[in-house]
C-alpha cells in the first residue's frame, strides 16, 4: 500500500475534525437522557482537542500547508454593507 502524503493526512484530520463537530452535539444529548448511550461532553471536547492539536502539529511539520488568511482591503464588515443611499431607495 503507498504512503499517504502529509497533505493528504491533513486533509483526513481535517474531515475528521468536521464529523466530530457535527455529530458530537447529538452524542453529548443522547448521554444527557441515558449515561450509558452517546458521550459525555468533557470526553468529546476532549476528543476534538486532540485532533486540532494533531493538525496543528501538522502544520508545524509542514507549514507551507497551514492556510493562509486573506487580508481584506475593508474592515471586518466594512465591505459587506451597503451604501447609505441604498437604504433611502423605496
Amino acid at each position: 500500500m503507498p504512503k499517504t502524503t502529509p497533505g493528504q493526512r491533513v486533509t483526513e484530520l481535517l474531515r475528521e475534525l468536521s464529523t466530530r463537530k457535527r455529530v458530537y452535539p447529538g452524542w453529548i444529548d443522547k448521554h444527557r437522557q441515558n449515561s450509558k448511550t452517546g458521550i459525555s461532553a468533557e470526553d468529546a471536547a476532549h476528543r476534538i482537542a486532540v485532533i486540532e492539536e494533531l493538525i496543528e502539529d501538522m502544520y508545524q511539520l509542514y507549514p507551507a500547508m497551514r492556510p493562509v488568511e486573506q487580508a481584506s482591503l475593508f474592515g471586518r464588515d466594512e465591505g459587506r454593507k451597503y451604501p447609505p443611499r441604498h437604504l433611502d431607495r423605496p
